[in-house]
């Protein structure tokens, strides 16, 4: 668990779900920042610069190829035995936040 001075203050479930929201909101806009400054720098096709602190390299017209499994399985029309034979169960928690409406 992150003991970061920023969550002291959170003493309530209701706290710590405002400061979740806030920081799922913070990372949000972090990364419509980040997106931004790379597409101007796409924009002006840059492969390289270097900053004082960070350097970025962009590599353009990457080919990448991927197989979709599950169209050629269902292409070879297996079994239903087949298919649960290879099919695995997870468990997993999931965290949903959700902005509340404010009463207008």
């Amino acid at each position: 668990m992150n003991t970061s001075p920023r969550f002291f203050n959170a003493t309530s479930d209701a706290e710590i779900a405002d400061e979740l929201g806030a920081l799922r909101a913070e990372i949000d806009d972090l990364r419509k920042a980040a997106t931004f400054l790379e597409d101007i720098l796409k924009h002006k096709k840059v492969t390289e610069a270097e900053g004082s602190l960070f350097r970025v390299a962009i590599s353009y017209d990457i080919e990448s190829k991927r197989v979709n499994w599950r169209k050629v399985a269902e292409h070879l029309n297996p079994s239903r035995q087949l298919v649960q034979a290879h099919t695995s169960v997870t468990t997993s928690d999931r965290v949903l936040v959700t902005a509340k409406r404010k009463d207008t």
